[in-house]
């Protein structure tokens, strides 16, 4: 049914698009940018990110009396990539009401879509797509039917493994189901079902190493929806197999209080586990928990989950999961209101590995309790913080909205002066918020708003990571080690590195590299290290000791923010000495290059003793004609005289990072050079 808006809303729409901004990030939060204002009701929208900065937005549309599917992609700086109103998905039959779905992002940059619909017949079945950044369609026009039964399926949701495949989960009125997709869309085994004595539902996924992952599940514990329902968890290798004992895996909380409004979720751990965050009433109050899942099976934490706040008199509801990988810590933040639910506030609270409140036993209110409700709180890593999306009603009104956001450290502290900030200025009824981080340090917010629109349009906004609007500096493109791959054994004690190049996606901006190689993987003692160089290669000077190194490489270019590569690699150094017996810089032949060695070499050069170990041919190994007193040349020229007195005085005040060798005459001692610089 078409619908005509009163001339006020006409009016209102009209200065909408003459004061709207143009195909970038709004930098005025009074004025965001619209996905799309078709006519009818816009709903449920979707937010994932792109490797690129950029990310994919998806909504329901029902301008043409049924719900249709759309896609938009916007790059880095806010600007869509396809057509206005975005790209059309599906237009199959679909119900009157709509269940949820998923949206997700592969490796290669593809749009992963679960939906269901009734186009098979009379009740919902579901449906995937994998949509390119360019727009093709590359399960097909209708995608791939990943079921069609005679049940109502609902709710799916999808991940990607760490290989690129994704699996898919959905429920039908008592079971849960499980398929999983290569890139290409072929089914890769057969459905799996998940049953139990009388139910399941709230399937959630969770993706872990060797493209294996983890689905959780409630599981009904008696015929009635007033019975209680247990959180479980179980975990999948590869090709489908149960890995935890128990056809429904090992039990997360068995202590019931989970009612139909509430949907636990898990996020993996980085670790071949995952962290377990929800809300219940199992002691008729409601209250926030977290548990660890071991990569085993086991739970790390309390029996039953850790609570976020143990404060008297306070209600937690809702949480949204930060997990911080490099720490093993997790944060919570969710909305926090007293007994009767007539204040209402955005807390948070922190474990670390261990599963211990780190913010206080009553976590830490960042927007205190006030009568405003705060509700649909989303959380994201930027960088070590959690930027934190939520809607607030301004006092005496509990339709209109604001879209709020705040930045939190690791502390629990404020990053941004003020917070909150306001990223939705314009007062008005909105809903179905969805949020990402991206790469380019932006947290990115999409919601359903009736500003303008009384049955809802799509809008969007970004916030930077200094808590500014509009276009941001695009970070440099991601890039890959090469040479030496991961676990190389060498015979050669200076390695040759290789990476792939980054580019600053603005013009103008040639990307440098730095070469960082350390016998430690947190590359504490780094060395050694390149000079700023502009190539995608470097030849190692120096010659490595028998030991296993890693090394990584940063990209820089003063202009977009430093990134490294995406790997660390190691390599095992596995050399058979030959060659000339020397080590660079010991002139006098005594054990390591210091002070001493350069008087005894300018003693040498003005008619001295000579250095103890010539290496030329005939005497030693080395193709320089005798003599060749190779410990002298320090900077690799293949011949010793002043030069390198002045590069050795120059190296032990710290103006040069090694001591160099000459590469046809390399020592075969395999000495590290440097030594002492005193």
């Amino acid at each position: 049914m078409s619908k005509v808006l009163p001339k006020s809303a006409i009016l209102v729409l009209l200065l909408a698009v003459i004061n709207a901004p143009l195909a970038q990030w709004p930098s005025d939060p009074a004025q965001n940018l619209i996905v799309s204002n078709m006519s009818g009701e816009e709903t449920i929208s979707k937010i994932a990110p792109m490797s690129d900065g950029g990310c994919y937005v998806s909504w329901w549309n029902n301008t043409a009396g049924m719900y249709w599917f759309y896609l938009q992609r916007y790059d880095a700086t806010g600007i869509a990539q396809w057509a206005d109103d975005g790209l059309l998905i599906s237009n199959h039959a679909q119900d009157t009401w709509l269940t949820d779905y998923d949206l997700a992002v592969d490796s290669a940059d593809h749009a992963i879509i679960a939906i269901n619909d009734l186009r098979a017949g009379g009740d919902w079945d579901i449906y995937a797509y994998r949509i390119s950044p360019t727009g093709t369609f590359v399960w097909g026009a209708n995608g791939v039917t990943v079921c069609d039964n005679g049940a109502a399926d609902y709710t799916p949701r999808a991940i990607v493994t760490s290989t690129g495949n994704i699996v898919i989960t959905w429920q039908d009125d008592t079971n849960i189901y499980v398929c999983k997709y290569s890139p290409d869309g072929l089914e890769l085994w057969p459905m799996i079902t998940m049953s139990a004595t009388y139910a399941l539902s709230i399937p959630s996924l969770a993706a872990v190493e060797s493209d294996g992952f983890i689905l959780q599940m409630l599981v009904a514990q008696g015929p009635n929806y007033y019975n209680p329902k247990h959180l479980y968890a179980q975990k999948f290798d590869s090709a489908g197999i149960m890995i935890w004992p128990g056809s429904n895996g090992v039990v997360v909380q068995n202590a019931g209080g989970f009612g139909p409004q509430m949907r636990p979720d898990i996020e993996s751990d980085g670790a071949g586990g995952a962290y377990s965050f929800w809300y219940d009433s199992r002691s008729t109050v409601l209250h926030a928990f977290a548990q660890h899942i071991l990569s085993a099976g086991s739970m790390a934490w309390t029996a039953n989950g850790v609570v976020v706040s143990t404060t008297a008199g306070h209600l937690q509801m809702s949480p949204a999961c930060v997990p911080i990988p490099s720490t093993g810590d997790l944060t919570l933040f969710y909305e926090n209101t007293n007994s009767d639910q007539t204040m209402s506030g955005l807390y948070g609270q922190k474990f670390n590995s261990a599963g211990v409140r780190q913010w206080g036993n009553g976590g830490i209110a960042f927007v205190p309790l006030t009568e405003e409700p705060k509700m649909l709180v989303r959380a994201n890593r930027v960088e070590n913080d959690a930027v934190v999306t939520y809607l607030e009603n301004p006092p005496g009104n509990f339709v209109m909205d604001y879209l709020m956001a705040i930045r939190v450290d690791g502390l629990g502290s404020h990053v941004w002066d003020p917070s909150p900030v306001t990223m939705a200025s314009t007062l008005s009824d909105k809903g179905y918020h969805s949020a990402c981080a991206t790469v380019a340090g932006q947290a990115i917010a999409a919601w359903q708003d009736k500003r303008v629109d009384p049955d809802g349009d799509i809008y969007l906004q970004n916030i930077n990571a200094d808590g500014t609007f509009g276009p941001t500096i695009l970070p440099l493109t991601a890039f890959d080690l090469l040479s030496p791959p991961d676990g190389a054994e060498l015979d050669s004690c200076s390695p040759y590195f290789i990476w792939s190049s980054s580019t600053d996606p603005t013009p103008g901006y040639p990307v440098s590299y730095q070469v960082f190689v350390d016998s430690m993987s947190d590359f504490s003692n780094p060395f050694p290290v390149s000079d700023t160089i502009s190539d995608t290669a470097w030849a190692c000077p120096a010659c490595l000791l028998n030991n296993t190194y890693y090394w990584k490489v940063a990209a820089f270019n003063g202009h977009a923010p430093d990134r490294f590569c995406n790997q660390i690699f190691e390599f095992t150094i596995h050399q058979t000495p030959s060659g000339c017996v020397y080590i660079p810089g010991d002139i006098n032949g005594v054990g390591g290059p210091n002070g001493i060695d350069v008087t005894y070499g300018v003693s040498f050069l003005k008619g001295g003793n000579a250095p103890p170990a010539d290496c030329g041919t005939p005497v030693g190994p080395c193709p320089q004609n005798s003599p060749f007193y190779a410990a002298g040349d320090v900077n690799g020229s293949c011949s010793f005289n002043g030069i390198d007195i002045t590069y050795f005085v120059a190296y032990l005040k710290g103006l040069q990072p090694a001591l160099l060798f000459c590469p046809t005459c390399p020592p075969a001692q395999q000495a590290k050079p440097g030594g002492s610089r005193t």
